[in-house]
């Protein structure tokens, strides 16, 4: 006669209460293998763009069947699309997500740029684009005006920023040297204005720096 005993039920894993600011650091913590730790990170790598795919839908609050229905598509392809590989996603997806949702989406193929390439790109976007809005403010005294502020600002903001990395090196910049001074008077647009400077090397510093 077979036995008509039920199953003992699996132990459920108990939750271990910890908290972890990244996967990698719980998969760690929680002692997962060096194998199982390659295979997620091959994962999340092959898997960028549909998770911002993802990322943007529910941010705007719509399901997964809203989101095909703007674009044309049932829910089933969504839920594929967003769950599958980058390699799998064809251009016209991604404008199609973009569209729908009013956002920018950039994609970059090839090797990412190292840090010295990234910011002499966004700094020659930065000069583009302040070049332009200068353009913007030819024969116009108010959009001169505003510009000259915003102009002052943005000034502010990357010394402030340079002053805050030139903190951080252990021996600063060689023959440089920045000084933060705060000026006490109102100017007409009611603020408080700062001023970050930055000394620059000597003609000789700078040879001596040209010859190391």
């Amino acid at each position: 006669m077979a036995n008509s005993e039920t199953p003992p039920a699996l132990d459920s894993p108990t939750p271990s209460g910890r908290r972890y600011p990244s996967i990698e650091k719980m998969l760690r913590g929680e002692g997962a293998t060096e194998e199982t730790l390659k295979r997620v990170a091959e994962l999340a790598d092959a898997t960028r763009v549909t998770r911002v795919l993802a990322q943007l839908r529910a941010a705007h609050g719509l399901t997964q069947k809203e989101m095909g229905d703007l674009i044309g598509v049932t829910q089933a392809t969504i839920s594929k699309l967003e769950a599958g590989r980058d390699e799998d996603l064809k251009l016209g997806e991604i404008c199609a997500y973009a569209k729908a949702l009013s956002e920018r989406i950039g994609v970059v193929y090839g090797k990412p740029m190292n840090h010295v390439e990234a910011i002499t790109v966004y700094l020659n976007q930065i000069k583009f684009h302040m070049l332009e809005l200068a353009k913007v403010a030819q024969n116009d005294t108010e959009m001169d005006n505003r510009m000259n502020k915003f102009f002052g600002e943005a000034f502010l903001n990357v010394m402030e920023m340079l002053s805050v990395v030139y903190s951080n090196l252990p021996n600063g910049i060689e023959g440089c040297e920045f000084t933060k001074e705060v000026i006490h008077r109102t100017p007409p647009s009611g603020m408080h204005e700062s001023t970050v400077s930055l000394k620059p090397p000597s003609a000789r510093q700078s040879r001596e720096l040209a010859n190391t």
